[in-house]
């Protein structure tokens, strides 16, 4: 089987034995990379939603081409950089016109009424319709957020959605009737660890049309833990060790890997009742039809 995780958070601390701020084992980005590769993952969409994220995020695709891609844009939760600043829209267009055989797509930006502590919801309304208008400007397909908030974000999103390359609605944990909302208009529905929680989220998932859906893994975050509903159905394992008795030849506890991208397939081959390997085919091939630079 192959796969492309489109959301991959490879510039994070833990990837380089930072764990809360504590330097627990040697930096292993490049074995959790030989071991998605094992496993089947041919492509990565690298996950960029603050200016911190940037510059490493950039270098490490130019060291991986035609493997490691990225996104430029600002997370619902980070918005107040564009607010008070820190960047610019201008110096969003600069850096994706800079970057563009490393950009894939424009996000993560959305909407995340869950934390409205890092930043008001009116802060991220109005950087979701700017951010927004500079994907269309850009022609980037979207890497969407979306939590807690399906009626603000439909409602911003509706009056773009003819002008727009597509895009995906990543890690999805929203009700069914926000997802058929998103379908209808054109969108995809990304499905990692998070999205396989309840018995309520498998429902969700279960009702994915197969030629809207997508995989991730949302890493280091959203693994499928042993107290998920459909953990259950993973077929594959991994050994793990806790970071403070790192092992090479072991997953970190507790940290997600792309490769455990195999994991959320094989949930949702049984969920959706279709044989894993056409379900993992059919999510790449949605993958590359919507983020034409993946094809390349």
């Amino acid at each position: 089987m192959e796969f492309i995780d489109i959301g991959a958070n490879l510039t994070d601390g833990m990837f380089y034995g930072s764990y809360h701020g504590k330097e627990k084992h040697e930096p292993d980005l490049g074995r959790v990379i030989d071991r998605a590769r094992e496993h089947g993952v041919k492509q990565m969409m690298l996950t960029v939603g603050s200016v911190s994220d940037m510059k490493d995020a950039y270098d490490l695709c130019k060291h991986h081409p035609g493997e490691l891609f990225a996104t430029v844009g600002i997370h619902p939760t980070r918005a107040k950089e564009l607010e008070s600043g820190k960047i610019t829209i201008d110096r969003l267009r600069q850096v994706a016109n800079d970057n563009k055989g490393t950009i894939a797509a424009y996000g993560e930006f959305g909407l995340d009424y869950d934390r409205l502590h890092f930043c008001p919801a009116g802060v991220q309304r109005k950087w979701f319709e700017k951010q927004l208008e500079l994907a269309v400007e850009l022609e980037l397909p979207l890497f969407l957020h979306c939590r807690a908030a399906a009626d603000d974000f439909l409602a911003i999103i509706t009056p773009f959605i003819t002008r727009l390359k597509g895009g995906v609605v990543h890690s999805y944990t929203g009700d069914v009737a926000a997802m058929r909302k998103m379908i209808e208009m054109g969108l995809h529905i990304g499905v990692n660890g998070c999205s396989l929680k309840t018995e309520e989220n498998l429902d969700v998932v279960k009702q994915i049309p197969l030629d809207r859906l997508m995989l991730e893994t949302d890493c280091p975050y959203c693994d499928i833990r042993a107290t998920h509903a459909g953990s259950g159905l993973v077929k594959t394992k991994f050994n793990t060790r806790p970071n403070h008795r790192y092992d090479p030849s072991c997953l970190v506890k507790g940290r997600c890997e792309p490769c455990q991208i195999v994991q959320v397939a094989e949930v949702v081959s049984v969920v959706c009742d279709v044989p894993v390997e056409q379900l993992a085919k059919t999510a790449f091939d949605n993958t590359c039809a919507v983020f034409t630079m993946l094809r390349q």
